[in-house]
């Protein structure tokens, strides 16, 4: 228990204001009708990424110099970064708070350095240990199909790839190479199908690939991209069909199609056919390759809940986008005006290298750039600034608030530069 100070005279008071014991004997926080709450908000990069990645994150891992660590979280969320870090149109780069001082994050270059750094050091992802029941057809090899067969096989399903051309890759193979080089397709290609499916080429559905075929699966997925691909499908294998619409798919699938030919699905990607699903540009419509990623990963995890049984629910709308190990996070996006820009400085991104990929210093120097937006990343602000001394650092996990003291003055919530701390009325 604490002293009390007790004065005999007034000679014995100090000459101003002040603590002349602890502040442990006055808890402060018994005047607070609001509190303050540590909660990490999305970063606008995060909101608009079409393949779900965790962008802040990663970045933040490759500002600490943790490259494996960054490209290992990269790799959970989308299989092609090689790909997308080329030809994707960066949408979260038109979305980042930092191009309002100096110029937006160079996501783009940070996730093809990302994917340059896995493979010139040859990192490989762990094949999957565990078997669930469960054997799953994707008809079609694109960047949704593939990224579908890819989230399948590592949580553990044995998986069928049906590729109408001699090679699994669909539209990805005819970008020019100055674009997208083919050793980097082929890369990541293999990398995904080195995790353990069956790829089986040249099988054109409604021509030498029927219904009946695929009966013994316990689902489907059907991915067979943007409908005038279609032609160049059949072309490219010799065959003579009905990967150009789609119509032949209502009377034998009992899928619905719109206005535009268009397969129509839920937000699981459900068709009107039992254990049927359909994803990507034959849902969508014609679109980024990050967007065919997304609806791929999105159709696994659906596939996953159904082949377990689980209701699917909890499934964003067609245009949101799904990670596969989320964050705890609140949905709110962080903005420009959100940001304590007394905390930073006008910086410019570092000059586009020649060899199109950055260095090592060069990539930590631009993810150091990043705002953070929403996400605490232990920079002390808060604990500095306490009034009170009622926040304390928990190891590398974060702050906790002491409310016998904390006042609820806001100082911390006003301070955070990335705005990661909310204010709760009690």
């Amino acid at each position: 228990m604490t002293e009390e100070i007790t004065f005999e005279t007034e000679a014995d008071m100090p000459p101003l204001p002040m603590s002349l014991g602890t502040t442990l004997v006055n808890k402060t926080g018994s005047w607070r009708y609001i509190r303050p709450l540590y909660v990490d908000k999305t970063s606008p990069c995060n909101h608009a990424c079409p393949a779900g990645e965790d962008i802040v994150e990663q970045i933040g891992l490759m500002a600490e110099g943790r490259f494996e660590e960054a490209w290992r979280r990269l790799m959970e969320e989308n299989p092609l970064p090689g790909v997308c870090g080329r030809i994707c149109p960066h949408v979260c780069e038109r979305e980042c708070n930092r191009k309002e001082m100096g110029g937006a994050i160079a996501i783009h270059l940070l996730e093809q350095f990302l994917a340059h750094y896995g493979a010139s050091h040859e990192i490989s992802l762990p094949k999957p240990e565990a078997r669930r029941q469960g054997r799953v057809a994707i008809v079609g090899a694109g960047a949704c199909g593939l990224s579908a067969a890819y989230f399948l096989v590592r949580l553990g399903y044995r998986v069928t790839l049906f590729e109408a051309q001699d090679e699994p890759g669909g539209r990805m193979c005819l970008v020019r190479g100055n674009r997208l080089p083919k050793e980097v397709l082929k890369h990541e290609i293999a990398q995904i199908t080195a995790l353990g499916m069956e790829v089986r080429t040249g099988m054109l559905l409604g021509a030498n690939l029927a219904l009946k075929d695929l009966e013994g699966f316990d689902a489907v997925l059907l991915a067979l991209g943007h409908t005038r691909s279609r032609k160049t499908a059949i072309e490219a294998v010799g065959l003579t069909g009905p990967d150009v619409e789609l119509e032949f798919l209502k009377s034998g699938w009992g899928l619905k199609l719109d206005e535009k030919g268009l397969a129509v699905t839920d937000e699981a990607a459900c068709t009107g056919r039992e254990g049927v699903f359909a994803a990507g540009e034959m849902v969508l419509g014609a679109g980024p390759v990050s967007r065919a990623v997304g609806s791929g990963k999105r159709t696994a995890l659906a596939i996953d809940k159904y082949l377990k049984g689980v209701p699917l629910e909890g499934f964003p709308p067609l245009d949101g986008n799904i990670q596969a190990k989320p964050r705890k996070v609140d949905p709110t996006v962080v903005h420009f005006k959100d940001i304590n820009t007394a905390y930073f400085e006008w910086l410019e991104p570092p000059p586009k290298p020649e060899t199109g990929i950055f260095g090592e210093e060069t990539a930590k120097m631009e993810a150091e750039r990043c705002f953070s937006c929403g996400t605490c990343n232990l920079c002390d602000t808060c604990f500095i600034f306490c009034p009170d001394v009622a926040i304390s650092r928990v190891d590398h996990r974060g702050y906790e608030v002491n409310y016998d003291y904390c006042k609820g003055c806001g100082v911390c919530a006003e301070e955070c530069p990335r705005h990661a701390i909310s204010m709760e009325r009690e």
